[in-house]
């Protein structure tokens, strides 16, 4: 299964749940939000309607969103699970729909839509933080429950791994995350979700929005209690293509093709050209004789005495060709140079 068609299936999925498909917003947030540069969540464009200050088109909505995100920027190229820009699917519920239904929709098209082996598919609570004032989430823990989910695949996480928040501030909750096992190939056998390895890939964040955060860290609740969840495009289509990383998925390939396509163009360029250079041709060496000759005459003439243009030989370089090279010479054993320049010395010394 490609990307588009997982794209597709997801958002034809919660169209006949009673959700209105909405297309990407743009990557720069359109509404003034000083919390964030670019759209970095399938959420941040909904913000307005999470908060209560605009209506919403539906009270359930789906979209797939474009995103930018540089919170794990470092983790880019370390990891086979990470991007900087991605897809994210959501599903969202604007006081409609709360977290029995999320988890019920959740469980219901990883195993029927997406074909997911249930029994490979792990789930991460919040385990409760005593600085928001909140305690484990219960309520979640037993809606997985009663999807079959046994007590030892769910794994209750921190602050920091199941309590989602968009920026420093605005809207929050606590989270509850769908892993899949990709087996002791991928890891070891004590891994456990939210180890950060390879081998649990969290490929679906369903968010219980139901806090604002502000400046000062408290929580206060929402109008409403909403819904936001997200699944990575990108790592469903490495699961559902049984490729290792997100890199080797049918988002990706086409544009690494390309640039191999390029650099070996490049290489065979460069080898070309290397083919084409002429090879080069040592330089001749001078005679001693022709040296000397040389030098005499250069101190024969009168210092500061311009060469004379018409001078025969004026302006070459004597080159040295060995006796044994000199066809036409008197076998006298010089070379043609060597008596060319001692034939023409006489008449410039006798000026």
């Amino acid at each position: 299964m490609d990307a588009a068609e997982i794209r597709e299936l997801y958002q034809s999925y919660f169209e006949r749940h009673g959700h209105l498909r909405r297309p990407s917003a743009s990557l720069v947030p359109s509404s003034y939000d000083p919390s964030v540069l670019l759209t970095t969540a399938g959420m941040q464009p909904l913000k307005p309607y999470f908060l209560g200050e605009e209506e919403p088109p539906s009270m359930r909505l789906v979209s797939c969103q474009r995103c930018f995100r540089t919170t794990d920027i470092d983790e880019v190229g370390n990891t086979a699970r990470h991007l900087t820009f991605f897809e994210m699917l959501g599903n969202f519920s604007f006081g409609d729909y709360f977290k029995e239904e999320a988890i019920t929709f959740g469980w219901e098209l990883s195993v029927d839509g997406l074909g997911l082996d249930p029994e490979l598919i792990w789930v991460t609570v919040f385990a409760g933080d005593d600085e928001l004032g909140l305690g484990p989430d219960t309520e979640a823990i037993g809606f997985w429950k009663a999807q079959g989910v046994p007590e030892q695949r769910i794994v209750l996480l921190s602050r920091l791994e199941n309590f989602w928040q968009a920026g420093p501030t605005g809207p929050c909750g606590p989270c509850s995350e769908m892993y899949l096992d990709r087996g002791e190939g991928m890891g070891g056998p004590d891994d456990r979700p939210g180890d950060d390895t390879e081998r649990f890939l969290e490929y679906w964040n369903h968010v219980f929005m139901a806090y604002e955060l502000h400046e000062d860290g408290s929580l206060t609740d929402l109008p409403k209690r909403n819904i936001d969840t997200g699944l990575g495009l990108e790592r469903m289509a490495a699961i559902k293509q049984g490729v290792p990383s997100v890199f080797e998925s049918d988002r990706f390939k086409p544009l690494i093709a390309l640039a191999e396509a390029q650099v070996d163009c490049g290489r065979i360029r460069d080898a070309e050209a290397t083919a084409r250079r002429r090879p080069r041709t040592p330089r001749r060496r001078r005679c001693s004789r022709a040296r000397r000759a040389r030098s005499d005459a250069r101190r024969s003439r009168p210092r500061g005495a311009r060469r004379r243009a018409s001078a025969p030989g004026a302006g070459r370089r004597a080159t040295h060709v060995p006796p044994s090279e000199n066809r036409g010479g008197s076998g006298s054993g010089r070379c043609r140079d060597c008596r060319r320049r001692r034939a023409t010395a006489r008449p410039s010394a006798s000026r």
